[in-house]
């Protein structure tokens, strides 16, 4: 599947851009809304080589875990409606997640990140949490990416969360909660136990900033792509790529365009020293365990204090 030619008209354009978002908030079940929005995220896609050549720069811990994934139509629209985001300002349509073995580990790899010549802006909830609980350091980068066959181009920016085992293991069991709990707005009782569980991640990574948290894979420069297929009741079907960044799109292109409400897919990349798909699977159940109906109890992941 290939960008069609057209779109360097449109998505060059920042404002048609947000009008798109507009649109999509307000006729999202148009099928040319639905068209013109696919275009977009297939763009991004389309970035997503230049975005993991700049992450790398900052020279990942040789023990983590990396994923990426392209945001979904629902969430980009849940988005938009709860915030004065305009499309074209939204960082997260290509998401990079790297979790780390210990906190010394995440906050070196934020500083290497800070001083690549593409980043933009820090968010550090790990030094001021959200009000959810939520800690994590946020990297926004930037860079201009060539339309396919055209002199244009967009300023494009992407978002690379770095995260500590317990961090990413708190993120995980709050989205249990559903979205209500991660925006924040959930009931007393839930704000209560995320926060309490928060607090003692919190306490105990402050005392011990450098310990070991989980055994996490060996990085490597192999990197093997996975499309991610999940139907309701039934576990995560993976479909490996090696490195057919193409491939890999157009699958999940094509899921995309035959997705329903039952269905949820994304595009995930795993970096690891092994290239069996064994050892993509077991980095996407750590990354994504929900994708495999895998629910962590905070009894089984919680650090003493």
């Amino acid at each position: 599947m290939e960008l069609p030619l057209s779109c360097a008209e449109t998505l060059s354009s920042r404002s048609w851009i947000d009008r798109l978002g507009e649109r999509l908030c307000h006729f999202s079940e148009t099928p040319k809304v639905l068209e013109d929005l696919q275009c977009f995220r297939l763009f991004r896609l389309m970035c997503m080589k230049t975005s993991l050549g700049i992450v790398a720069n900052a020279r990942l811990p040789n023990h983590s875990a990396l994923s990426v994934r392209l945001k979904r139509i629902p969430s980009i629209q849940r988005k938009i409606e709860r915030s004065t985001t305009n499309l074209s300002q939204v960082d997260d349509i290509i998401g990079l997640r790297i979790i780390c073995q210990s906190v010394s580990d995440a906050v070196a790899l934020s500083s290497r990140m800070e001083s690549v010549s593409n980043h933009k802006r820090t968010k550090n909830y790990i030094r001021e949490p959200r009000n959810t609980g939520y800690r994590a350091i946020h990297h926004i980068f930037e860079f201009s990416q060539e339309f396919p066959q055209s002199d244009k181009f967009l300023r494009v920016s992407f978002e690379v969360q770095v995260r500590t085992y317990y961090q990413h293991m708190w993120a995980i069991y709050s989205e249990s909660f559903g979205e209500r709990a991660k925006e924040g707005v959930a009931n007393s009782e839930t704000k209560r136990e995320l926060s309490s569980r928060s607090e003692q991640i919190r306490e105990w990574e402050e005392k011990y900033p450098s310990e070991i948290q989980k055994d996490l894979p060996r990085l490597t420069d192999t990197y093997n792509l996975a499309v991610v297929l999940r139907r309701e009741g039934h576990d995560a079907e993976c479909y490996f790529f090696q490195r057919d960044y193409q491939s890999a799109v157009d699958q999940l292109m094509y899921w995309e365009m035959l997705s329903t409400k039952s269905r949820d897919n994304t595009l995930l990349l795993a970096g690891m020293s092994k290239t069996e798909e064994k050892s993509v699977q077991d980095i996407l159940k750590l990354t994504h365990p929900t994708f495999f109906g895998i629910r962590y109890p905070p009894q089984s992941w919680i650090p003493p204090v």
